[in-house]
């Protein structure tokens, strides 16, 4: 039933976007980060044919999965011509055949033609990270409404993927709940007043602290473990984290981004959804704000990935 609706859905926006643009039928997919597994490996020097071969197993090693009943592909990553290193990163994502195959049926059944399919942190960093950013080690945070999810990009890759259940809605929860109003409401004062202290004599800041401390508290987390393991970064910087980038709708809540800031005391910025298409400085106008566009880092990924394919 569920995929029937989803296919409905499809139907629905593809009509919906018959009149706006260019009329296509193919399309680059998003999974969710908690479908999906990512794994860095690695190999001794060896060719590209060869990776070809010995992949699998190393994949089995790393994957809690049957490969059999998986889907997986490989990268090798480019390591700096300045380091010696006597091995080679591959980067391998695996997705249960079922689910593909559930997405890849009920896009069909829409008519629409799947290209390719990847998880969505990849497809954001792809659109996100900039060439000033390729030598660091970027944290990229992206709040949707019901989950957020993390990933570290460093050398060239993501690295890292997780997610956590604080997101949008929570917020708006507990503004609602502290305040005893409507959820509609308590999103309308959650997106005008924010974390301004000042505001409505602060009732919308405290309302909304217990979550952000949680969340600020996770996010700390995910710092330490990375810094503290070995996923073979081999930035100059060696595992440290020096940029966090919000993204997501939930990114724009007022003072979020500075209270992050203080309390990670890291550099916390938003991320620029068009560092890979509008050079700076702006030679037109995007049709949407650039808050708004914070929303579709992972799609303008994906058409990135579309262009690429077409290529």
């Amino acid at each position: 039933q569920d995929e029937k609706n989803f296919t409905q859905l499809v139907r629905e926006a593809v009509h919906e976007m018959s009149g706006h643009g260019p009329k296509t039928r193919w399309a680059v997919v998003s999974l969710p980060s908690q479908e999906t597994f990512l794994r860095m490996v690695q190999m001794p020097v060896m060719k590209n044919e060869d990776i070809k071969h010995s992949i699998k197993w190393s994949a089995e090693e790393n994957i809690p999965l049957n490969l059999n009943e998986a889907y997986f592909d490989w990268e090798k990553i480019s390591t700096p011509p300045d380091k010696h290193i006597d091995h080679i990163d591959v980067l391998v994502v695996a997705h249960p055949k079922k689910m593909i195959d559930t997405y890849v049926r009920a896009l069909e059944a829409a008519d629409v033609r799947v290209i390719a399919i990847e998880i969505g942190v990849i497809a954001a960093a792809r659109a996100i990270i900039s060439d000033e950013l390729m030598g660091e080690t970027v944290l990229i945070v992206d709040i949707g409404i019901i989950k957020t999810d993390i990933s570290i990009y460093a050398s060239g890759t993501v690295r890292f993927t997780s997610s956590m259940d604080i997101a949008g809605h929570s917020f708006t929860q507990s503004v609602a709940e502290k305040l005893k109003i409507g959820f509609s409401e308590a999103e309308k004062l959650k997106v005008e007043f924010g974390f301004d202290k000042g505001a409505q004599e602060g009732k919308v800041f405290e309302a909304l602290k217990p979550v952000a401390d949680q969340f600020i508290g996770q996010i700390a987390d995910y710092i330490t473990f990375y810094e503290e393991h070995d996923f073979h970064d081999h930035t100059v910087t060696k595992n440290k984290i020096t940029k966090i980038l919000f993204c997501g709708g939930g990114a724009t809540t007022k003072n979020f981004i500075e209270l992050c800031a203080r309390k990670l005391k890291t550099d916390v910025t938003l991320a620029n959804p068009w560092s890979r298409i509008l050079a700076f400085p702006l030679k037109e106008i995007p049709e949407i704000s650039y808050e708004k566009s914070l929303s579709y880092a992972t799609a303008i990924g994906l058409a990135l990935r579309g262009i690429d394919y077409r290529s």
